[in-house]
């Protein structure tokens, strides 16, 4: 039970009594509102007392604002101070971004609307990256990386970006890997062995496997669409036999 700041401006316009009370919920918090000796001696029908007056409601919804302030402040300041320790320079973000146009063949995106729909995941995090690369082939990912290297810029992979501990969000050069590198390159029946691209999703690879050489891949995800990265990389699976 969570008492809300003016629980005790609320008690007194329900009418206070200690010999009663009843659990209600206004704004997401808890309080206590006792009733009349009414309530206890009539227990077949239900209590009534009045609705609270709007000032006490706006009295309630204006602490409530101040202490969300008062948490949130504080994690926006932490936030922006992490990004500060990863964020390059703006002359170098620009030099980088040209870097990448002018040798890769796959799409380079700095603009603020990418940046901002690649700074999510499936978890909660959110962290801006500097930009966005999305490689054709394995050479613009070579090429991506020795240039992020250059300009002093962080790399980070992503699939489909299903993580729920924010392994897709940093500030740093995301490489996507979902749009063109999601191929499954080779099925070895002999070896039960299967090569993939980066981007590969585990249904398609599943199903891939069973068409070509009748075998079934193990890990189990809750999201068929998970990428490679995600059930190689990380331990995001059991096994189903």
């Amino acid at each position: 039970m969570v008492p809300l700041p003016a629980s005790k401006k609320l008690l007194e316009d329900f009418g206070a009594n200690p010999r009663r009370h009843i659990r209600c919920s206004i704004l997401g918090y808890r309080f206590v509102a006792l009733t009349g000796d009414s309530a206890r001696n009539s227990p077949g029908r239900r209590p009534h007392f009045p609705f609270p007056s709007t000032a006490g409601l706006n009295q309630a919804m204006d602490e409530l604002a101040i202490s969300r302030n008062n948490v949130e402040t504080p994690h926006l300041i932490r936030l922006s101070r992490d990004d500060s320790r990863t964020t390059i320079s703006a002359e170098n973000v620009a030099s980088l971004q040209a870097s990448l146009k002018q040798d890769i063949e796959g799409e380079v995106r700095f603009d603020k609307g990418s940046r901002a729909l690649y700074a999510t995941d499936g978890s909660n995090y959110r962290q801006v990256p500097i930009g966005v690369v999305i490689p054709r082939h394995v050479q613009d990912v070579e090429t991506t990386v020795r240039l992020a290297r250059a300009h002093s810029a962080p790399v980070l992979s992503r699939g489909a970006g299903t993580s729920l501990a924010g392994q897709c969000c940093n500030v740093a050069v995301v490489m996507d890997f979902s749009k063109y590198m999601h191929r499954v390159l080779d099925i070895d029946a002999d070896r039960r062995l299967g090569r993939v691209q980066p981007g590969c999703v585990l249904d398609h690879f599943r199903e891939t496997a069973k068409q070509r050489a009748g075998l079934f891949f193990g890990p189990q995800l809750t999201a068929g669409v998970r990428s490679a990265e995600c059930w190689v990389i990380t331990p995001a699976a059991v096994i189903r036999c």
